[in-house]
């Protein structure tokens, strides 16, 4: 393990990661060559995250995010992919990747996933969250399935919650309409909660939603609202998300008076994507019948040969490989969700910590191919990260 990995690992030294972030924040003050603006920040980060003797933990873990985001954030500016200053401040936990339904573009409802199916347990969630709750403030509770498949998903939510993490997690809404699951989930501590709604009818959600109900899709929301209700609170936020395809692009003007009166606090609209890559056999017949005609609605556009890709060019960078990393439901571990099939497995928790995977050697030459020629990874050729200025994947409903 080297000096990094040392720093934020869980050592004998209770202070063990405030002196290597200090260290680190102390070095990059003395580095002319950033931005006035960051090193005014790394000088208030100095003075206002130092650690009081016998400070509350809460306290103590708060600061410690915050230096870790800046240092995550510090790293994306310098592109240090060979040794990152910091862990990621973001989880995507795949809580399973079994689902219900059978939507076209997603490998999980299509048949095309090839790794094997099952449940994260809530012993190995626990163990994942206690590694790092130091560093991470959020977690992103999905994969390829319907989280709430797994018997455990809201005692998952519930305990990185209880850790003051900012938990939003994202589903079909067909399981929704039980009265004890809504009143499970509000009391869990979910910050958002996205219902994927791609149809305001039921002939118009179940041409990409195959086997979705839009009855039990909306009473589920009604229940949560009303348990939400009845214990006074604001949690979870309930979104609204729209994923635009050829079927329902008609539908978009039409979103936001269905949002107000269908329970809903918030509407996003998401552009469809194939989680497939360019090289699989049926990627072009699938863009052709799935991805909005209009372009302002797709982060499509024609290339070579006249054949759908994403827009803007390939660059060789990515600041996901440092705010964000990926945790399968086995607890594998990949860069991010745009590896469904797991090609680049760079770790396993069962086996390894994840300060271990995340400073160790795959992981850095990954990043270092990424920096280096990011064309040569099929996946990231797909990938609409750091691609363009325009954001390709949401747009919410502003409040």
């Amino acid at each position: 393990m080297n000096n990094i990995a040392v720093g934020l690992s869980n050592c004998v030294e209770p202070y063990a990661k405030d002196k290597y972030q200090i260290t680190m924040l102390e070095q990059l003050s003395r580095n002319q060559n950033l931005p006035t603006t960051i090193l005014r920040d790394i000088n208030s980060l100095l003075k206002t995250t130092r650690i009081v003797e016998n400070e509350d933990y809460q306290l103590v873990r708060r600061k410690r995010r915050l230096r870790n985001t800046f240092l995550a954030d510090v790293s994306v500016l310098l592109g240090l992919a060979e040794k990152p200053l910091g862990l990621p401040y973001e989880l995507m936990i795949e809580p399973t990747n079994i689902c219900n339904l059978k939507c076209p573009l997603c490998p999980a409802g299509n048949g095309t996933l090839g790794r094997s199916q099952g449940v994260m347990k809530l012993e190995q969630f626990k163990g994942i969250i206690d590694e790092l709750e130091d560093e991470v403030r959020r977690i992103v509770f999905w994969g390829f399935g319907e989280p709430f498949i797994n018997k455990e998903a809201v005692d998952m939510i519930r305990y990185a919650a209880s850790k003051r993490m900012f938990v939003l997690t994202s589903t079909n809404g067909m399981l929704l309409n039980d009265q004890a699951l809504a009143g499970e989930i509000v009391s869990s501590g979910l910050q958002t909660l996205y219902v994927a709604l791609d149809g305001l009818t039921q002939e118009t959600l179940t041409k990409y939603r195959v086997g979705a109900d839009i009855r039990d899709i909306l009473m589920g929301v009604q229940r949560i609202r009303s348990e939400r209700d009845k214990n006074g609170g604001k949690l979870p936020e309930i979104v609204l998300q729209f994923v635009v395809t050829q079927d329902n692009e008609h539908e978009l003007p039409l979103v936001e008076e269905f949002y107000k009166k269908s329970g809903f606090d918030k509407w996003s609209i998401k552009n469809a994507n194939i989680m497939a890559t360019t090289d699989t056999p049926n990627f072009d017949s699938l863009a052709e019948r799935y991805i909005p005609k209009k372009e302002q609605n797709a982060r499509f556009e024609r290339k070579e040969g006249g054949k759908l890709r994403i827009k803007g060019e390939v660059q060789n960078k990515c600041r996901k490989l440092f705010e964000q990393v990926m945790v399968n439901w086995d607890g594998t571990v990949v860069p991010c969700c745009w590896d469904p099939q797991s090609e680049h497995v760079l770790g396993d928790l069962k086996e390894e910590r994840f300060t271990d995977i995340w400073f160790g050697d795959k992981y850095k030459n990954f990043r270092e191919k990424v920096y280096k020629n990011r064309q040569e990874i099929q996946i990231c050729c797909d990938c609409p990260t750091d691609r363009t200025v325009e954001k390709l994947s949401r747009r919410f409903t502003k409040k």
